[in-house]
């Protein structure tokens, strides 16, 4: 995977298996993959993590462009994106989380896609 984060990941300790390219939250010192498109995720997991307590790094929100892997197909580059319950990239509608901004397109899911990592609150 390619990502673009100008800082360097965070050393985080996974609270559950994370697979690579899903947005991630905290989960009290722990992160755990987003389960919702409300969530507020911390960063994207540029790794897989096996289990509980496996350290895994982590892009954080920094306005890079990153890897996600998409929850559904993605038609226009642009548009706002939030998390779905496994922390896949979705268009984000009115009530989600915006977790960053689609540079490309996918034509289903399970496809990766280029996220630039910058929060813009929720969808009205």
């Amino acid at each position: 995977m390619v990502f673009q984060a100008t800082d360097a990941p965070l050393s985080m300790i996974a609270g559950a298996a994370i697979a690579i390219a899903r947005f991630v939250k905290m989960s009290g010192a722990k992160v755990i993959q987003c389960a919702a498109d409300t969530d507020d995720a911390v960063g994207v997991s540029m790794d897989a993590a096996a289990a509980d307590l496996d350290v895994l790094p982590v892009a954080r929100y920094n306005g890079g462009i990153v890897e996600v892997t998409a929850g559904a197909a993605l038609a226009t580059a642009g548009v706002p994106v939030a998390s779905d319950s496994t922390g896949r990239a979705v268009a984000a509608v009115t009530g989600d989380r915006i977790l960053g901004y689609l540079q490309n397109t996918a034509a289903a899911a399970g496809e990766v896609v280029n996220v630039l990592l910058t929060k813009g609150g929720m969808v009205i």
